[in-house]
């Protein structure tokens, strides 16, 4: 029951962000920030089970049709306990594994799009890909999948065979069984934690 303010910019291609159960839809740019705000009725948050579906609006390339997000409503007061954990977050790299996996990330050059903490201050020339903060928390992986071990391994293994036309195709390394095995345990630790 608040306005919700929305900050938009394309990273590569004209998008259209769109949620269409709320109302509104607005293009982004690369050249410019466009702005404007939805509102986000309680009785409809609760009759959607606090989770809206949007979706890119604007033909955008091979898999515009892939090209979904999900918004969680929640109240001020969560919102505000979710922004404090976000701001004391931490990954639970905990394992050998996943100290495996956090290796192979740095050594695959995945840091060179991905980033992997929330507040990420990188050159905007660098924002060339989801920010991977709570990729642990996701429930879909590449937005179409179900993020369960064997989508996300299959997502490593081969992006373009679960979203044809990602800009990781061609670019993106093959991967051993290990490798797979060691980056999936780190990437389901990006979580936000409390320290």
């Amino acid at each position: 029951d608040q306005r919700v303010y929305f900050n938009l910019k394309a990273s590569d291609v004209k998008h259209s962000f769109w949620i269409p159960s709320v109302g509104g839809k607005l293009d982004t740019n690369t050249d410019n920030e466009n702005k404007f705000f939805l509102t986000f009725d309680s009785e409809r948050s609760k009759e959607a089970g606090d989770m809206f579906f949007g979706k890119c609006a604007e033909l955008c390339g091979p898999s515009h049709a892939l090209m979904d997000f999900k918004v969680k409503t929640m109240s001020a007061k969560e919102f505000q306990g979710w922004t404090k954990e976000m701001k004391n977050y931490k990954s639970t790299t905990e394992s050998d594994l996943a100290k495996q996996g956090e290796e192979l990330f740095k050594e695959k050059n995945c840091l060179s799009c991905h980033a992997v903490e929330p507040n990420d201050k990188r050159a905007e020339a660098a924002r060339t890909a989801p920010n991977l903060a709570t990729f642990g928390e996701r429930a879909k992986v590449a937005g179409v999948k179900d993020a369960n071990e064997e989508n996300v391994k299959a997502w490593l293994k081969d992006p373009e065979s679960i979203k044809p036309g990602n800009k990781m195709t061609g670019t993106y390394p093959k991967l051993s069984d290990s490798e797979t095995d060691a980056l999936y345990e780190y990437l389901k630790g990006l979580k936000t934690e409390s320290k």
